[in-house]
């Protein structure tokens, strides 16, 4: 019986479909090799449950694949359909990605590619094989490409499927993966055309993404390849394509190198592309060329040796020298930075990553600014942040969009209580108004006034800009009606454009947010943003009818790249800033982090295996939660599919023995861990059209707990 890798699966699902959200289908095809045996299942499969259930029955399919007593292909497209029914291109919800496949001389192909777009997120062996013209056997490659933001749109549909169109010419791939709803094999599952080969990932870089119109812009370039700048390009037809095409294979191969690489140069110049990226693309080409004879040897090393001379004479030609402004923002795309990079980036490690988008959520009175001047402070000195070391030095611009007033004394305090040696003048500005995230030029008025922070620290202070905090998100979208925070498209898109000013900016952005009246809701408004979030800090505490807040802490309520569940406990000190202009005295309040347990009640209700499960079903509320009303006269909670939380758990619960009893004691263990969680009302469960949903309950004592 032929088993598929789930490993395999799992890495290629989360890695590739990170951005889809919960809404649609993936429609999980197979098909006999034999075409005229048509669909041997289809299994479309919402979104809702999250990706860990899509890989459950991704894995169930896969599987009847693999044994069917006839060849199957286990090949569903990489897109998300609105429609359970149907798979075509006018059902398209969504495109995650830029998918190619390389039949033919796929390692120059995956080469070529890669310097164009940067590394692919995921490549995978399909299986199948390529004999080179020598009798040289290689496997046949899919190169996949995560959009930073799927394709949504008919126009982004449009353009996705050209860019594949585009990036498949320029390598002779498959032409016919180009339609985004195009079925493809999948890892873990088995190529069954002769021998069984089971398909597998060669790499996969799951933090490596790429924006879709960045990278049409370098794919569409290859339009112009011999043709003349300045010359309408408006009129492509076949016999236009084959000649660029025919441009990359002389290279490649040997047959000409100045003749085609001046026309090449000369066409990217016209088109705008960075003059760097050009001479990159060029030499790659000419580093993989394949001369056949000494004479086109030493030809190819002369034009490797005058590139230089040639990129730069093309651009003083055919440069677009009025629209340098534009070119400036072309070099700041990101697969420019960090390119190889092999691990994940920290700011703060195994608890802030370097990029990306971060929230401070809690109660009203939890002091969310205090401990986000806490982290700032941390941040700038290059200390420890609790017990978390600092991996990144930098500054820190803190845009208040409330309570602007307080923050130089609220900084100092924290400061003068905690780094006594860094009182002097340090990397961090802060705006007292914020532009409306959800308007139209939000972004690139923020972007500029983070490169303008960062390029002043790093000419006093010699530091980057590191943190970008946005206090409140709420008032920075800048809802235009009551109920909007609750609209889900909005908060996405709030989202997204926090996203895309880290990315711009190079530095994490963390916004800081409250609770909604429940505390086990999450972040208020829609669960979108704490879906859509890297980590989510969330700062809890029991609340006495006077407002009096005790059993304060941090818990660390999403992670996505570590450990998440954590809960560290503090409280607050008055710290004396000396007397205002009146005579009056002033003072602020710092955080003092503890070492000790937030409750020794609370540990004494969470036991161990308790423990694992709150702390799986914290990430889990975050990233797959839904508000839902389980009780008519109830209040409306952050819940979970307890199907996608028994997942996870048995996927980290230790256990030994064969895979069937290590399956038995996981399933028991679950079992054991929910039934005291009731007991002691830690969570509930209730079944509701025929899921049962769990979320964190608040004990009758008062104790939270999450």
């Amino acid at each position: 019986m032929l088993e598929p890798d789930r490993d395999q699966l799992e890495i290629f699902i989360e890695a590739l479909l990170r951005h889809v959200g919960g809404q649609g289908f993936i429609s999980l095809r197979s098909f006999y090799e034999d075409d005229a045996l048509g669909a041997f299942r289809i299994t479309p499969t919402s979104l809702a449950g999250g990706l860990g259930f899509l890989v459950d029955v991704a894995e169930d399919d896969a599987r009847r694949a693999a044994n069917a007593p006839r060849p199957v292909v286990f090949c569903p497209p990489l897109a998300v359909f609105g429609s359970k029914e149907r798979a075509t291109e006018k059902d398209l919800i969504a495109g995650p990605t830029l998918s190619v496949e390389c039949d033919k001389d796929p390692q120059n192909a995956r080469f070529v590619l890669e310097q164009l777009l940067g590394p692919a997120t995921v490549v995978v062996k399909s299986g199948g094989v390529w004999t080179d013209p020598r009798g040289e056997q290689q496997d046949k490659l899919h190169l996949h490409w995560r959009l930073a933001q799927p394709a949504a749109t008919p126009e982004q549909f449009k353009r996705l499927k050209q860019a594949r169109e585009f990036a498949a010419h320029i390598v002779g791939g498959d032409p016919s993966n180009t339609p985004v709803c195009h079925p493809i094999r999948w890892p873990g599952s088995w190529h069954r055309k002769s021998e069984p080969r089971l398909c597998t990932i060669e790499i996969a870089n799951p933090d490596n993404e790429i924006w879709l119109d960045d990278a049409f812009a370098m794919l569409v370039l290859s339009k112009n390849i011999n043709k003349k700048p300045g010359e309408d390009s408006s009129h492509d037809n076949g016999e236009q394509r084959t000649e660029w095409e025919d441009a990359f294979a002389k290279i490649l191969s040997g047959d000409s190198y100045h003749p085609t690489l001046a026309p090449l140069a000369a066409s990217y110049a016209s088109w705008g592309a960075p003059e760097p990226v050009t001479d990159n693309v060029l030499r790659s080409l000419l580093i993989n060329s394949k001369p056949q004879d000494p004479e086109r040897i030493r030809r190819r090393d002369a034009e490797l040796a005058k590139l230089p001379q040639t990129v730069a004479s093309a651009y003083l030609k055919f440069g677009k020298t009025e629209e340098q402004p534009e070119q400036k923002r072309d070099r700041l795309h990101w697969h420019g930075e960090d390119l190889g990079t092999p691990v994940r980036a920290w700011l703060v490690n195994g608890l802030l990553p370097e990029t990306g988008v971060g929230l401070i959520s809690g109660q009203w009175g939890t002091y969310k600014t205090f401990v986000a001047l806490d982290l700032a402070a941390a941040i700038m000195a290059g200390l420890a942040f609790i017990d978390y070391p600092i991996t990144r030095n930098g500054g820190v611009l803190f845009i208040a969009a409330e309570g602007a007033s307080e923050i130089s004394t609220r900084l100092e305090a924290v400061l003068k209580a905690k780094y006594p040696n860094h009182t002097n003048r340090l990397p961090f500005a802060w705006l007292d108004e914020c532009p409306r995230l959800l308007a139209a030029k939000a972004v690139e008025a923020l972007a500029s006034l983070a490169r303008e922070a960062g390029e002043r620290m790093r000419k006093d202070f010699g530091l980057p800009l590191a943190l970008v905090i946005i206090d409140t998100m709420v008032d920075a979208a800048g809802y235009s009606k009551p109920g909007d925070e609750n609209d889900a498209a909005l908060a996405q898109l709030v989202m997204r454009r926090c996203a895309e000013l880290s990315r711009l900016a190079g530095a994490l952005v963390l916004g800081i947010d409250h609770f909604g009246k429940a505390v086990e809701t999450g972040t208020r408004g829609s669960s979108a943003k704490e879906g859509r979030a890297d980590v989510v800090l969330a700062l809890l505490g029991d609340k006495a009818i006077s407002g009096e807040v005790s059993n304060m802490r941090l818990a660390v309520r999403k992670n996505r790249a570590g450990p998440g569940g954590r809960e560290l406990p503090f409280s607050v000190r008055s710290i004396d800033m000396g007397a205002s202009e009146s005579g009056e005295p002033v003072t602020s309040l710092v955080i003092e982090w503890s070492s000790q347990p937030p409750s020794p009640l609370a540990d004494r209700s969470w036991s161990k295996s308790l423990r694992l499960l709150r702390r799986i079903l914290m990430t889990m509320l975050a990233d797959n939660g839904k508000e839902v009303h389980p009780f008519a006269d109830g209040p409306i909670v952050r819940a979970c599919d307890l199907d996608i939380v028994r997942a996870e758990f048995e996927k980290q619960y230790i256990a030994e023995g064969t895979l069937t009893q290590k399956s038995a004691v996981r399933r028991q263990a679950f079992r054991r861990a929910v039934l005291a969680a009731q007991e002691k009302n830690l969570i509930a469960i209730r079944e509701l059209a025929g899921v049962q949903w769990v979320w964190l309950a608040i004990p009758d004592d008062g104790q939270a707990g999450s």
